[in-house]
């Protein structure tokens, strides 16, 4: 099915109040990438605002499996909603009824060559991370009002990505990536009790910097230590490694890509290309 002829009811919790979770994967060769780590993050995601998600693993693969196969795809942008379903207008969770799931894949839309190569532009936002009692952003769900002011801020200011910080001025996340900094010759990314997203990119390149013998740690990052670093890059599935070469308007490091990130994309897209070569 064409994404213009979907249809969805306009009482559906996820198109009312955003009462819904969703995954976002970057598709290889036809092979979705971490989809394991994908489908244990929608399911967990489901548990933390107390959605139990009606559909097996087996069977959301199976799905997945399909969708890519009936587009054709190769390289794609795979996202997988699930909603709380429709009901009367109640905000009582316990009113929906007939749960919703969406598998989608779409031509991806990712950095251009010369993204990787010139770096991007990131703004220290006004807009904070939402606290983790408020709305977990371990959870990722479809209320994203939080990213979409952060994002609109960014612009305001002339930049390309945000970069958002807690209710404590401690660093956090971008809008849609984690963040990494390297200090000292280590890269350095937010722990997740900071109350960020806990990315499935951040997740694999802290797995492969301990396999390759590069120095990473999660620990706390305050704004004036991501200015004084020596190179940022932010990350994500769609996007992969991406460089910030200037953080509110002034240039991180020499203002150029730096060999660091760009050894650290390397090694990524090598555990990229390792993992998709088949289901």
């Amino acid at each position: 099915m064409e994404p213009e002829d979907a249809r969805i009811s306009v009482l559906d919790r996820g198109f009312l109040y955003g009462d819904s979770i969703y995954e976002v994967a970057r598709v290889y060769n036809g092979v979705p990438f971490a989809l394991e780590a994908h489908l244990e993050r929608f399911y967990a995601s489901g548990e933390r605002i107390g959605f139990a998600l009606p559909w097996s693993r087996n069977e959301l693969r199976n799905v997945i499996k399909e969708t890519l196969e009936a587009a054709a795809a190769t390289d794609a942008y795979l996202r997988v909603i699930a909603t709380r379903g429709c009901g009367p207008l109640d905000l009582a969770p316990q009113a929906a009824i007939d749960p919703q799931l969406i598998v989608m894949a779409l031509a991806p839309t990712v950095p251009s060559k010369e993204t990787y190569e010139r770096g991007r532009s990131a703004w220290t936002v006004s807009v904070r991370r939402n606290l983790k009692r408020a709305i977990d952003p371990q959870a990722k769900t479809g209320n994203y009002m939080n990213n979409v002011l952060a994002v609109a801020d960014a612009r305001r200011h002339g930049a390309d990505e945000a970069i958002m910080l807690d209710v404590e001025g401690r660093v956090a996340e971008g809008s849609s990536a984690n963040v990494w900094a390297l200090i000292d010759g280590v890269w350095v990314t937010p722990p997740l009790e900071v109350g960020i997203l806990g990315g499935i990119t951040r997740h694999t390149l802290l797995s492969i910097c301990g396999t390759a013998k590069v120095a990473a740690e999660e620990r706390m990052i305050w704004p004036e230590d991501l200015a004084a670093a020596s190179e940022v890059c932010i990350c994500s599935s769609m996007r992969e490694i991406v460089p910030i070469v200037l953080l509110n308007g002034k240039p991180i490091g020499t203002g150029n890509v730096g060999r660091n990130v760009a050894r650290l994309h390397e090694l990524y897209r090598a555990e990229v290309s390792a993992q998709t070569k088949s289901w």
